[in-house]
């Protein structure tokens, strides 16, 4: 049934980090991808069945910290409460790594 799907959303702009996400995750989970931030919002909008987000937080269109934010306003319940691990590089700074951990 459609109901028991567990799905994982994971955002970032390479193609190639997507799928090396996705190979981890496909035993587990069923994988939904996008390659920028508001295209991720739109799915999640639309798609009901994802439970959780992986996202870089460096995407084009909307950046991982702003979808974070996002999520977290969201007026609708699944959405605002859904799990999301924001993906860091060496290249944030402290500030956005706290605003990430501040944010939820």
């Amino acid at each position: 049934m459609a109901e028991d799907i567990r799905r994982v959303l994971i955002v970032d702009q390479s193609k190639v980090v997507r799928s090396a996400l996705a190979r981890h995750l496909r035993d587990t989970f069923d994988v939904r991808e996008e390659a920028d931030g508001e295209s991720a919002w739109q799915t999640l909008v639309l798609d009901s069945s994802i439970i959780a987000v992986v996202a870089s937080a460096q995407l084009p269109k909307l950046n991982g910290l702003d979808l974070l934010a996002r999520i977290r306003i969201s007026k609708l319940r699944r959405i605002c409460d859904i799990p999301f691990l924001l993906l860091v590089s060496g290249s944030e700074s402290v500030e956005e790594r706290l605003l990430a951990q501040e944010t939820g």
